[in-house]
């Protein structure tokens, strides 16, 4: 894609994957309309309020890069 853009956060030349989610849906018990996949949500700090039913992005200036096998800093 030339530019995605999720609630106003924009990123130019994303990757695009076209899935059916009907049995994703089915399987949740709710209906998804996407899902934003580690190469785009790697340009945020992404922060997620479960209470709430909230996930907060906040435009980083780089990418972010996290071995799938670190653990978070204390």
């Amino acid at each position: 894609l030339s530019a995605l853009n999720v609630s106003g956060l924009r990123k130019n030349n994303s990757r695009a994957l076209i899935l059916d989610l009907s049995a994703v849906n089915e399987t949740s018990g709710f209906e998804q309309h996407g899902i934003l996949g580690g190469d785009y949500l790697s340009h945020f700090l992404v922060k997620i309020d479960l209470r709430r039913y909230q996930l907060k992005l906040t435009p980083q200036t780089k990418a972010i890069t996290l071995a799938a096998d670190a653990a978070p800093e204390k």
